[in-house]
C-alpha cells in the first residue's frame, strides 16, 4: 500500500523524458540509466534502521495513522509481524499486488531483517505504466522488554517516472499504553530524495495524502481484527511469508553476545 500510494504519486507528475521535450534540443542531458535496487547491507546502513532509530518510538516527518490495539505490544508484533503472521500478506492482497515474495526473517543487531518483493497496480490514469516492481527492506526490533515493538521498511519503485529519485521510509512502532490496556500503534512515513526535482513537493504531498486514506481503509480494519485474534494467526491460503518464525528471544541473545546494534 505504501509503495502504491509512492507509485501512483510519483505516476501523476510528468515524466523525466516528458520534460525534456519541452526543452531545447541543444539544452538536453541524457538521462543517466535507473541503477539496480541497492544492497541490502547498504540500504541496512542508514536510518531508521540503525542505532536509536530502529528502536525508538520517535515517529517519522509524516504521521500516517495512530490508533488503539486491543492486545499488549509483544502480542501484537507476534500476530502482525511475525513470519506467517497476516498483516503484509492481507493488507498485500487488498492493494491487488501480484507474485509476493517474502524472504525469511534473519538476525541483525539487535532484531531482524528480511527482503519483501512483489508487483505492485499504480492506479494513477496518468501513470505511462500500470503496475511496478518494488523492492523492500523491512527490518524488526523490540525494546523495553517487548512492551515496544519497531518495524522499519525502505521501499523503492523500480518502473515508476522518478523511482530512482527517491525512496519510501515506513516506521510502524507499537507500545504498550502506561494508563491503560492494549497498546497503541503508530505509523509514520519519509521520502527520501536521492537527487533533487522540480516535483519533489508534489510526490510527497501525493504521497502521504494516498498513504493516510490506504491506511485507514484498507489496514486499519485488518489491525484491529488481527490483534484482536478474530484472525487466524498464519498467512490466507496463498499468501504465506515462507520462512522460519520471529524468534525474539534468539534475537535478544545474539545481540547480546554480539555486543548489540551494527
Amino acid at each position: 500500500a505504501a509503495s502504491a500510494a509512492s507509485a501512483s504519486a510519483a505516476s501523476s507528475v510528468p515524466s523525466p523524458a516528458a520534460a525534456s521535450e519541452r526543452v531545447p534540443p541543444s539544452s538536453r542531458r541524457e538521462t543517466p540509466p535507473r541503477p539496480l535496487a541497492r544492497a541490502p547491507s547498504a540500504v541496512l546502513s542508514e536510518a531508521p534502521f540503525t542505532g536509536e532509530g530502529a528502536s525508538s518510538d520517535a515517529p517519522l516527518r509524516h504521521e500516517v495513522l495512530r490508533t488503539h490495539l486491543p492486545c499488549s505490544a509483544a502480542a501484537a508484533g507476534e500476530r502482525l509481524f511475525s513470519s506467517g503472521g497476516g498483516f503484509y500478506p492481507r493488507f498485500f492482497g487488498a492493494q491487488g499486488c501480484a507474485d509476493v515474495q517474502f524472504e525469511p526473517w534473519a538476525p541483525f543487531g539487535r532484531g531482524e531483517v528480511r527482503e519483501v518483493r512483489r508487483r505492485q497496480p499504480v492506479r494513477s490514469r496518468l501513470s505511462p505504466v500500470r503496475e511496478t516492481r518494488v523492492h523492500e527492506t523491512q527490518s524488526y526490533t523490540t525494546a523495553e522488554q517487548r512492551r515496544r515493538v519497531v518495524l522499519c521498511s525502505h521501499q523503492v519503485m523500480l518502473d515508476v517516472p522518478y523511482g530512482d529519485y527517491f525512496a519510501l521510509h515506513c516506521k510502524l512502532c507499537v507500545a504498550d499504553r502506561p494508563d491503560a490496556a492494549g497498546c497503541e500503534i503508530v505509523v509514520s512515513a519519509d521520502l527520501v530524495f536521492s537527487r533533487s526535482s522540480w516535483v519533489e513537493g508534489r510526490i510527497t504531498s501525493g504521497t502521504v495524502s494516498e498513504l493516510k486514506a490506504a491506511y485507514s481503509s484498507d489496514a486499519l480494519p485488518l489491525l484491529l481484527q488481527l490483534a484482536s485474534g478474530e484472525y487466524a494467526a498464519h498467512a490466507p491460503d496463498g499468501a504465506g511469508e515462507g520462512g522460519r518464525s520471529l524468534d525474539l528471544a534468539t534475537s535478544a541473545a545474539a545481540a547480546s553476545a554480539g555486543g548489540g546494534g551494527p
